[in-house]
């Protein structure tokens, strides 16, 4: 082979090395990707919390939402109550211990009777009362703030459970049927419920709306489930109990509340039900 043709022969070899070698092949395969870590699961997190704005007293142009108040019917029914007196005053909703022919209240394996002490003329409050008390919860005194977490708390569908709901604002809450009253009320949105279900809120009516310092804002007394809105009685009725020669006496010894967090509200109703500061109610029709 001639000189030239070695050279031409070399010089074909390396365009060959370049083209297959080289970093711009046409139609060759990009290089893949680097593959994902596999990341531990996150449970879900609460929505960011909502801005804050002042809320208005209650007013007769708050809008109005009826409620028919029937009683347990011919079997029984369950609801929720908690502590407001180490002495055995519990507070609930009416329409839970209204028409009851015999009420109880379940302390760990037993039931213990309770009685109807007090019945509010217009909201869907009650107090009873038992021969033992339990750690009471402290009412809240703080200015409800549109957009704030609360925290309901008791059993829903008669099995323990809590929901984190935000504060929307006012209405007005106008029961029928066994008894008859309006009353303010706070409209939340419902966030998330612990531990996590589907359905209705029904058992939880009683049980106490928690802000964010463990102090009770109001009483759980309805639900919208369509909308995913619940409704709790407003605070100014239930600090108009509280006092000499109220329903509510002052005085009582206060256990310390237990802050509540959205990411932390379900064990903080363990823990309230562990100490029976909230407990269910069951009652028996006539």
């Amino acid at each position: 082979m001639g000189g030239l043709d070695r050279l031409a022969f070399l010089m074909l070899i390396m365009m060959a090395l370049w083209a297959f070698f080289g970093e711009e092949r046409e139609g060759a395969a990009p290089p893949p990707a680097p593959r994902a870590q596999s990341l531990p699961f996150q449970p879900q997190a609460a929505p960011p919390p909502a801005v804050l704005a002042p809320l208005p007293p209650p007013s007769p142009r708050d809008p109005v939402f009826e409620v028919i108040a029937d009683g347990p019917g011919g079997g029984t029914s369950t609801g929720t109550a908690f502590s407001v007196n180490a002495q055995g005053l519990w507070l609930t909703a009416r329409h839970v211990v209204q028409g009851c022919g015999a009420i109880g209240l379940r302390e760990r394996q037993r039931w213990v009777r309770a009685t109807v002490a007090w019945a509010h003329p217009n909201a869907d409050v009650a107090l009873l009362r038992t021969q033992n008390g339990s750690p009471p919860l402290a009412l809240s005194e703080s200015a409800p703030l549109r957009g704030m977490d609360g925290y309901g708390m008791g059993f829903p569908q008669g099995r323990p459970g809590a929901v984190h709901g935000r504060l929307l604002g006012r209405a007005q809450m106008q029961a029928r049927g066994l008894f008859q009253g309006r009353a303010p009320t706070l409209e939340w949105a419902e966030v998330r419920r612990a531990p996590s279900f589907r359905g209705s809120l029904g058992g939880i009516s009683g049980g106490p709306l928690l802000d964010g310092e463990g102090r009770v804002l109001g009483v759980m007394v309805a639900e919208e489930p369509r909308r995913g809105r619940f409704s709790t009685a407003a605070p100014e009725t239930l600090l108009a109990m509280a006092g000499p020669n109220r329903p509510i006496p002052l005085g009582a010894a206060r256990t310390p509340p237990v802050p509540v967090t959205p990411g932390g509200f379900g064990a903080v109703a363990d823990q309230l039900r562990g100490r029976l500061s909230i407990a269910q109610v069951l009652c028996q029709a006539r």
